[in-house]
């Protein structure tokens, strides 16, 4: 786990199987501090991992570089 991770976050790992790179969806983001896929309906609170409460990524970057 990453620096500042408590392993908390690991009780709210997603279960979700993932295909061919789509990974985000509704129900999942991801964690830069703790490196892990949470539920977004546990494992956060007001966009913040809840193991970390570092700031969690809710949607590719490249989705918002692509935006106009």
């Amino acid at each position: 786990m990453g620096k500042g991770c408590r392993d908390i976050c690991l009780r709210h790992k997603t279960t979700e199987k993932f295909e061919r790179g789509f990974r985000y969806s509704d129900s999942t983001c991801w964690c830069k501090a703790c490196n892990v896929w949470l539920d977004r309906e546990t494992g956060i609170v007001n966009f913040r991992c809840i193991c970390c409460h570092g700031k969690v990524r809710i949607m590719a970057r490249a989705h918002w570089r692509n935006r106009k």
